[in-house]
């Protein structure tokens, strides 16, 4: 659900997107922003987990999430101070920073690498338990968390303490797992969350599906302004015409939203719901004609996902010129875009834009796939027009496919397009 690393050392100015895990996201503590970071957080995807910047300072490494049940909050207290801090003026803004996050009524879990040894009797250690016992809270750690060797006059010997601690309202399993990488422990702590409820709800949006800019130029032609309008009169005017023609050509329509910002598909939805009904009459019956019609909703279900499907991509493929091109092609075979910048030659003119870059590729495999077609008397295609054409119409699902099936064995050539 959640890993907190402490001592991370993240410096600003590399890069770390290989860190990156799938359905993780990884956090940084606040103090990147004064050249590294020594906390990082690995937060999971479905955990409901949100970060809370309010609740953190930029000089401490602190980092707090929630959820509807719950704030978990990571912390490590290093001896490199920034930000013109004395040890004493740190460890106060340290502690005030942690009364500010249990003052909530939530249940509140803060772990990490405080650097107060929990068996020794410190001043610090003092005011740590005062702020526990103050905030209703019990630290969960009691076996040696850290061990090294430290050199002594009459030899070596092995130093022993429990410096990461856990502080919880109730008793919850603590686990300390010895490390084979570092000179601390592995702390695990068992807890159960609650997911937060996918609600469903519905809303007004623009449908843009059937959206043209000739229909959009063709509406916007028949604008006919009063000449004796000026002033506010014009501008009212002007704005009613406009909102007129934005509702003509993508019409406001009630869809279903879960969660954030899924909407859902209302014929998919009605088709599901019916197939489960028979289903479930067929569990509570037996009557092999529920089955039947389940089966059959099923097989129904399939050809409308596959229908969606082919109209969504269609609809990718058509939009933002050749870099909407490429993305949709990208997402079915599954190619991940890079994050360093691409950079091309084109006659000794180098060029970084994307949406440039892409037309410049979508240009050279059209070109491709024309001089391919024009060699085969068999297949006889219509010339396939760029993208700079004003005339341009939408690739075929059909044409996209033959397309890339004729072009996959010119690839080799590839680097010639520069």
């Amino acid at each position: 659900m959640a890993l907190f690393l402490s001592e991370a050392e993240i410096n600003s100015s590399k890069d770390y997107s290989c860190l990156n895990v799938n359905n993780y996201n990884l956090h940084f503590s606040k103090t990147l922003k004064f050249g590294k970071a020594r906390t990082a957080a690995y937060i999971h995807v479905q955990s409901g987990l949100k970060r809370v910047e309010s609740l953190e300072q930029d000089d401490l490494e602190i980092m707090v999430f929630e959820n509807n049940s719950i704030i978990l909050c990571g912390v490590y207290r290093p001896f490199k101070l920034i930000n013109g801090h004395s040890s004493n003026s740190a460890f106060v803004g340290f502690i005030d920073c942690l009364k500010k996050i249990t003052s909530g009524r939530k249940s509140t879990i803060i772990g990490g690498d405080f650097n107060i040894d929990w068996h020794k009797q410190s001043v610090k250690k003092d005011v740590l338990e005062e702020w526990a016992e103050e905030s209703g809270l019990l630290q969960l750690i009691l076996p040696v968390t850290r061990r090294r060797q430290v050199s002594m006059i009459d030899g070596v010997r092995l130093q022993e303490s429990c410096l990461d601690l856990v502080f919880a309202a109730t008793p919850l399993k603590v686990e300390v797992i010895p490390s084979i990488q570092s000179d601390h422990d592995l702390v695990q702590v068992h807890l159960k969350l609650q997911k937060p409820p996918i609600t469903t709800k519905k809303v007004i949006i623009a449908d843009w599906r059937n959206y043209s800019a000739e229909k959009a130029r063709y509406e916007l032609s028949k604008i006919n302004l009063r000449t004796d309008d000026c002033g506010l009169q014009l501008l009212d005017s002007l704005t009613s015409s406009l909102i007129e023609v934005l509702n003509k050509v993508a019409p406001k329509k009630v869809v279903k939203v879960r969660g954030d910002q899924e909407i859902v598909n209302a014929k998919i939805s009605a088709v599901k719901k019916k197939r489960d009904r028979m289903w479930k009459k067929y569990k509570v019956t037996g009557d092999i004609e529920f089955l039947v019609l389940s089966r059959s909703l099923t097989k129904s279900l399939k050809n409308i996902i596959a229908k969606e499907k082919k109209r969504t991509f269609r609809a990718k493929v058509t939009s933002h010129g050749g870099l909407g091109f490429w993305k949709a092609v990208g997402e079915i075979f599954n190619v991940k875009s890079t994050k360093e910048d691409l950079v091309l030659d084109v006659g000794g003119r180098q060029v970084t834009s994307e949406s440039e870059v892409a037309d410049l590729f979508s240009d050279y495999f059209v070109d491709k796939v024309n001089k391919l077609a024009s060699k085969s008397s068999s297949l006889s295609p219509t010339p396939i027009k760029t993208f700079s054409d004003e005339n341009w119409q939408a690739f075929s699902l059909t044409e996209v496919t033959s397309a890339l099936k004729m072009i996959n064995h010119a690839l080799l050539s590839f680097e010639t397009c520069s």
